[in-house]
Order: structure tokens, then C-alpha cells, then sequence
């Protein structure tokens, strides 16, 4: 007896009424975030276990590089304003996302779209407002004051 799986439009619907769950505190996660995910996912051929394979390992690099840049452009705007503030932002963007390129030459990182669903995340969790802002925000306060 073969297991038959719920449509696809069954899977994806749940997925999405489960983010309003997972997006109230304290986990505070930002809905976009999850659906760049899974977005991504289903257009890598869906939740399967090759896929997972392939797009686990990756988002967190891309989340990591993300995170980076965000740091090295909050301490670049301590130091430059205006157009040298911008040719700073380009220049930290241009090198960490090189970087994070040559590290998917590396076969089990090799999902370059897998990082930048990473990335988008971190990125629309930062800018959001949501999940650990504020505990970065906490983290750059006490350690302005050591």
C-alpha cells in the first residue's frame, strides 16, 4: 500500500497558516521570511529529501553573510556619510557577497539560490523588526559602553 500525499496547494496552505503561529512572540519570526523559504523550496522541486539536502546546509551561510554585511555597514556609517558613506556600502556588499559566492564552489554549499533565500531572510527578519533586532540592538548598546 503506497502513502499518498496531500496536493501541493494542501501543504503550502498549512505551511502558511502555521507562520502565523510561529511569527507570535516568543519566537517573533517574520512571516516573509518563512514564505522566501519556502518559496524556494517548492521552486527546487518541493519538500523532499534531496531538496532539503541541498537548501539546509545554504541558508544559513547566506543568513551568515547577511549578518555580516549588516554589521560592517552599521560600523561603516560610524565613520562616513554621503557619497563616501554609499561607496563604503557598495564596497562591503560588492566583497562579502564575492565572498559568499567562492564559498559555493565548495559541493555541499554549492545552492547559490538557497543563499540568497538565506540572505532575503536575515534581511527581511533585520529590517522587520522581527526575531533577535533586538537583542543585536542590545548587544551594539553594552558594547559601546566597554
Amino acid at each position: 500500500m503506497s502513502l499518498r500525499l496531500p496536493p501541493t496547494e494542501i501543504v503550502a496552505s498549512l505551511l502558511a497558516a502555521t507562520t502565523v503561529i510561529i511569527s507570535l512572540p516568543p519566537l517573533n519570526l517574520p512571516p516573509w521570511a518563512i514564505f522566501i523559504s519556502w518559496a524556494g523550496t517548492f521552486a527546487a522541486g518541493g519538500p523532499n529529501a534531496d531538496v532539503m539536502r541541498r537548501i539546509w546546509p545554504v541558508m544559513p551561510v547566506g543568513s551568515t553573510f547577511a549578518m555580516l554585511i549588516a554589521l560592517a555597514v552599521e560600523q561603516a556609517s560610524h565613520h562616513y556619510t554621503g557619497t563616501a558613506l554609499v561607496i563604503a556600502q557598495m564596497t562591503i556588499l560588492f566583497l562579502l557577497n564575492t565572498c559568499l559566492l567562492c564559498v559555493a564552489r565548495l559541493p555541499i554549499l554549492g545552492f547559490i539560490p538557497g543563499m540568497f533565500f538565506g540572505f532575503a531572510s536575515y534581511f527581511a527578519t533585520l529590517f522587520g523588526g522581527f526575531g533577535p533586532v533586538r537583542m543585536i540592538r542590545t548587544w551594539h548598546g553594552l558594547r559601546s559602553y566597554l
